[in-house]
């Protein structure tokens, strides 16, 4: 995590710092070695909403998929 971390930043001429986790693939060292790579935060394949309960390395996220409506989205942050 480290190696890729610093190789975005360099391409990239960026200071990165949010991690997904490839396909949501992840062990439970995993936010571990992401802090220690300089990620400030991490994002899951898990659904629902984010929230502090789960920590800043395994934060859930919502899919939105193309030509989503106004109304599936609203629903999606509403938790309906």
């Amino acid at each position: 995590m480290a190696n890729s971390r610093g190789l975005l930043n360099r391409s990239l001429k960026q200071n990165t710092i949010l991690l997904i986790y490839p396909v949501g693939r992840y062990t439970p060292a995993s936010p571990f070695i992401a802090q220690r790579a300089g990620y400030k935060f991490a994002l899951t394949t898990k659904p629902g909403l984010a929230n502090a309960s789960q920590g800043l390395y395994e934060l859930h996220r919502q899919r939105v998929i193309p030509n989503m409506s106004d109304e599936s989205f609203n629903q999606l942050l509403s938790g309906n």
